[in-house]
């Protein structure tokens, strides 16, 4: 009975070095991000922020004042974040880790219309995290662009194309591309900036496809494929 007791009081030691009251928190969110910095600040009570080390599972953590890290992570799923004095571990506590959001393109009204006066003054085509709290920048690897305009045609007979048609007051008309090309990196190239300069006009479609970006975290992102009706 008595080795039983001993054996209990001896198990009841590292829980009590663990229980130390203590406060851990990610500064901007309850998240802890793959590929950017984290900032974290702690207290534990009756410790001087000097005598303590935080350190993070799976990851990285930077000193940056008393009492906050900046903490890198590596893969998602969770973390462990320990408070350690000496050689001892006070507190731990677990976090959710995350990738980063995937970007969206930033350009145009949230109803798809782009003005071709602001389009005309636009070097390239940009992309952001929305209501993303970090400063964190992506930027566009590569997108394909296909630009159509609609015509009229005469007559009253029924004209088949590949495109479309609809009927307006007895009369017709085809959609048609009038431009078609690969950019690579978010700044326009000489030909599509020179499109964009001289030849769009009102009433032209956009279509941005295949839209490849990449975060802090040097991921490649595929981004959803975005429609601007020129205005």
């Amino acid at each position: 009975m008595v080795v039983r007791y001993c054996l209990f009081f001896l198990l009841l030691l590292p829980i009590r070095s663990l229980c130390q009251h203590a406060v851990v928190s990610a500064t901007k969110m309850n998240v802890l991000y793959i590929g950017i910095k984290n900032p974290i600040s702690f207290a534990v009570e009756n410790a001087k922020c000097s005598e303590l080390t935080l350190v993070v599972e799976n990851g990285s953590a930077e000193k940056t004042s008393e009492c906050e890290y900046d903490v890198m992570v590596t893969k998602p799923g969770s973390s462990l974040i320990f408070i350690i004095k000496g050689k001892d571990t006070l507190y731990r506590t677990p976090y959710r880790v995350w990738n980063i959001p995937t970007p969206v393109i930033s350009e145009g009204k949230s109803d798809g219309v782009l003005f071709l006066d602001s389009l005309r003054t636009r070097s390239g085509l940009l992309a952001t995290m929305e209501n993303f709290n970090f400063d964190a920048r992506c930027s566009i690897v590569s997108f394909d662009i296909e630009i159509y305009r609609s015509r009229k045609l005469s007559g009253k007979s029924k004209i088949r194309c590949s495109e479309c048609f609809k009927k307006i007051e007895n009369k017709y008309y085809v959609t048609e591309s009038i431009f078609s090309g690969k950019n690579k990196g978010e700044q326009f190239n000489s030909l599509l900036k020179d499109f964009i300069q001289n030849k769009l006009l009102p009433g032209d479609r956009m279509f941005i496809e295949n839209i490849k970006a990449i975060g802090p975290d040097n991921s490649i992102r595929l981004l959803t494929t975005r429609t601007f009706r020129v205005q």
